[in-house]
């Protein structure tokens, strides 16, 4: 009996696995992923193919928790790229970027993702190379000490992101078939 539960269940991962969200994934990056701070995103939805697949196993079955947990990674991804092309910009300049992660925070709280994958394993999935982590410090840098208004105080921009967010919750969804 035992052994016939173990072969069902084998059975049921694979099946899922060449029909569910991982297998419409990209491929692995690797160590080539790592080569530079922004990564790998193959299919440029804003999201590093790393990250991706470590969501998707994190959170296989759960289009919207799924969703919420991309949004908050790929308005980190803007900001990280915001910083490798203007890294001598000023705080005003950055303000949209922080809106935006403002917003991802705000959507992985309200999908349920940041349950399912608390900050500290974002983070650590995120800043997976001492490149990337030295990058998110000096961001920091210049945010500190410096306050930020809520995402939703600015109706043009909470409007943005509430479309953003919909557009990758509808790709995950479409993902789940």
């Amino acid at each position: 009996m035992r052994n016939s539960i173990i072969i069902l269940f084998v059975f049921f991962a694979a099946v899922f696995a060449q029909n569910g969200p991982l297998a419409k994934l990209p491929p692995d990056p690797g160590a080539a992923g790592k080569k530079t701070v922004l990564g790998i995103d193959s299919d440029g939805d804003g999201v590093r193919d790393d990250i991706q697949i470590e969501v998707t196993k994190l959170i296989p079955n759960d289009p919207y928790a799924r969703a919420g947990a991309m949004f908050w990674f790929a308005m980190e991804q803007e900001r990280f790229r915001a910083y490798i092309e203007n890294p001598n910009e000023s705080f005003e300049f950055f303000y949209q970027y922080f809106l935006g992660t403002m917003a991802g925070t705000s959507y992985s709280r309200q999908t349920g993702a940041s349950d399912l994958i608390p900050v500290e394993r974002r983070l650590v999935i995120l800043l997976n190379t001492k490149e990337r982590f030295l990058v998110n410090q000096e961001i920091g840098r210049i945010v500190n000490g410096k306050g930020v208004r809520h995402y939703s105080h600015y109706p043009d921009i909470k409007e943005m992101y509430d479309k953003r967010f919909k557009e990758f919750y509808e790709r995950e969804k479409e993902r789940q078939k």
